[in-house]
């Protein structure tokens, strides 16, 4: 750690130092928390360093230390959110490195799109140390044929990627109806590439489009020899258990589940073993809590985000907000000893009074989506003949005027006026899953003031839509 270079370009023969030590992280991050933690340190003081020196923002706001920047005083810099990121997006830029490519994210369409410039260091750098870090992975032998992969993407039509050790990956846009049909085409094919697989074997995307890509299938009756898929990975919002289970009986493998943002390099991996996820060690991560904006070690919060260099070299983000409710627990996990359950977002969630705890709109779909009987919202591909059931649950909460508590109004798929025995078993149902889903002192107040979350039922149709499930 003392030789480590201040910088580490692509082609640089120290660019695969950090693979070694990341690979011992990432297959025994419980037995190595130390050590993540004094590597995350590190670079930690490289990337506000080299902030500081090189982007006008933070060159303006980060002050100068005689010793090095770490976890414990991290804190002592002020966060930046989304829309300040926006204002400021051209003083982001550090000007270390050439232009490469921007993507963009918007979080919803009810904020402005915030635009994020990576370079090509960068990106040859985040291949090259994935090349170092998977290769052990891969077996040293002659016949190794490299995989086919199809993502979820936006690039030019008939784009197709090539990643060191990994294989092509085929980018298709699953958003659409063409887009679902050409995956469907491109997983039926046989492909006779030299030293390649025959058949696509993976496929990645976020979890709405790869839902509506396993029910089309099944809708056309599209049958994939057996064994051809290998890996399922989803990215973007957290996948709720009762949706992955189903895309898992589907295609009769795993789902591999991923938190992450546009924004930063890096995320969170959905846990088994504790029904949580963990951070990866790219990025350090903090909850700061809501009322004092402290940092909290357990509890509810809002998630802020740093990626560490060099996997965010010109778009600099330190302490990012990504306005995100969380609950993170102490755990004896060996994938971790630190979990993190997602609640959805600040701006969805409702506080049942001033001082009483947040319902996230998230946690409250994830909680109610196996129920059969609750209405969904309506899909945007046609070609699928019934996909109410894919579509999260309609439903909206708000907080009771004048008093502590939550109503919850939910669309059922008939009407309640017609099956009113229904309701009262219907009801208990609502609560006992929402009270199952939430963080425990949450429960614990709503067990309390009972009579302070009320559910009522309506028929279909009778909400506004709600344009940000789509997203």
């Amino acid at each position: 750690m003392r030789n480590l270079p201040e910088r580490l370009a692509p082609h640089h023969p120290r660019s695969q130092l950090l693979a070694p030590l990341y690979s011992h992280l990432l297959a025994n991050p419980a037995r190595h928390a130390i050590g993540r933690r004094l590597l995350q340190d590190r670079l930690l003081d490289l990337t506000i360093r080299m902030a500081r020196d090189h982007t006008d923002y933070y060159g303006a706001s980060v002050p100068k230390r005689k010793d090095r920047w770490n976890y414990e005083n991290l804190i002592e810099l002020p966060p930046i959110s989304r829309l300040e990121a926006f204002r400021h997006n051209r003083e982001l830029i550090a000007r270390i490195t050439t232009f490469g490519f921007v993507t963009f994210t918007s979080g919803s369409t009810h904020q402005p799109p915030l635009l994020i410039e990576r370079s090509l260091e960068e990106q040859q750098y985040i291949q090259n140390f994935f090349t170092c870090i998977q290769g052990p992975l891969f077996p040293k032998c002659t016949n190794l044929l490299a995989p086919l992969g199809l993502a979820e993407g936006f690039l030019d039509h008939g784009s197709v990627l090539r990643a060191p050790a990994f294989g092509y990956s085929f980018i298709v846009d699953l958003a659409n109806n063409a887009g679902q049909v050409r995956a469907a085409w491109l997983l039926q094919q046989s492909f006779n590439i030299a030293r390649f697989e025959s058949r696509i074997s993976s496929i990645q995307g976020s979890f709405h489009s790869l839902y509506y890509l396993c029910h089309f299938l099944d809708e056309e009756n599209i049958q994939l020899p057996p064994g051809q898929l290998k890996s399922i990975v989803c990215f973007g919002a957290p996948v709720p258990l009762h949706s992955r289970r189903n895309m898992e009986a589907l295609l009769g493998i795993p789902v591999h589940d991923n938190y992450s943002l546009a924004e930063v390099f890096g995320g969170a991996r959905y846990c088994h073993d504790c029904n949580a996820y963990h951070f990866d060690p790219f990025l350090v991560e903090e909850v700061l809590d809501l009322q004092t904006g402290k940092r909290i070690d357990e509890g509810s919060g809002e998630l802020i985000l740093t990626p560490l260099f060099p996997f965010c070299q010109r778009f600099v983000l330190l302490r990012y907000r990504t306005a995100d409710l969380v609950e993170t627990f102490r755990t004896e996990c060996p994938q971790g000893n630190r979990a993190y359950r997602f609640r959805g977002r600040l701006q969805h969630a409702v506080a049942s009074c001033q001082s009483g705890p947040l319902l996230g709109e998230a946690e409250v779909a994830n909680a109610i989506e196996g129920i059969p009987e609750i209405n969904r919202a309506d899909c945007c591909l046609t070609l699928l003949s019934d996909s109410t059931f894919i579509e999260p649950p309609r439903f909206e909460m708000r907080q009771i005027p004048n008093q502590e508590g939550i109503s919850l109004s939910i669309e059922l798929r008939w009407d309640p006026r017609s099956r009113l025995r229904e309701l009262n078993n219907l009801s208990r149902q609502v609560r006992q899953a929402v009270l199952r889903g939430v963080p425990s002192d949450v429960a614990a107040w709503f067990r309390r003031k009972s009579t302070r979350f009320r559910i009522e039922f309506l028929p279909p149709k009778s909400l506004r839509d709600r344009e940000y499930w789509k997203l």
